[in-house]
């Protein structure tokens, strides 16, 4: 991940995350680099006014409660194949999540994208992180774990 990419995914942070921003966090701190959604929310709670939900690997669960809320923005952060190195992160628009999916979770989060979608009017959009191991019981990697920290930083940086 080189300083380039991170300095065009904290641009883009900074352009998108405006209005009522919920950031939901999606994976299993049980298996490696499926936590970095998780572990992005464990890092920012408590220092950011954007609404924090840990949906484990099941954010369909959390729907009702996302829906209420009625963010302008929703980013989803999630461990995703996107075919680069571990600690790549990319932010994929919602058309750009299909039904297929590219998440590693059974469900695919197009699914629950498209319908959080059709129930409200928010930007609705995935921080995507290239996971390494997802071994049960492998802790975080170093790449997975600096980009979480490098994304953490970029929100609070913002002062929000």
């Amino acid at each position: 991940m080189g300083k380039p990419e991170n300095t065009t995914v904290q641009e883009r942070l900074r352009n998108r995350l405006v209005g009522a921003v919920m950031i939901i966090g999606v994976g299993n701190p049980l298996r490696g680099d499926d936590g970095a959604g998780p572990l992005l929310i464990r890092k920012l709670e408590g220092k950011t006014k954007y609404l924090l939900l840990d949906c484990g690997e099941t954010p369909e669960h959390y729907s009702r409660d996302i829906l209420a809320r009625q963010p302008d923005v929703l980013m989803i952060v999630d461990a995703a194949r996107l075919g680069r190195p571990p600690g790549t992160v990319e932010i994929l628009e919602s058309d750009a999540i299909d039904i297929s999916g590219m998440s590693t979770h059974n469900l695919s989060l197009g699914l629950f994208i498209k319908y959080v979608k059709q129930q409200c009017d928010a930007d609705v959009f995935m921080l995507a992180v290239q996971p390494g191991s997802r071994e049960f019981g492998a802790e975080i990697s170093e790449e997975v774990a600096g980009a979480i920290e490098m994304v953490s930083a970029a929100i609070l940086a913002m002062g929000v």
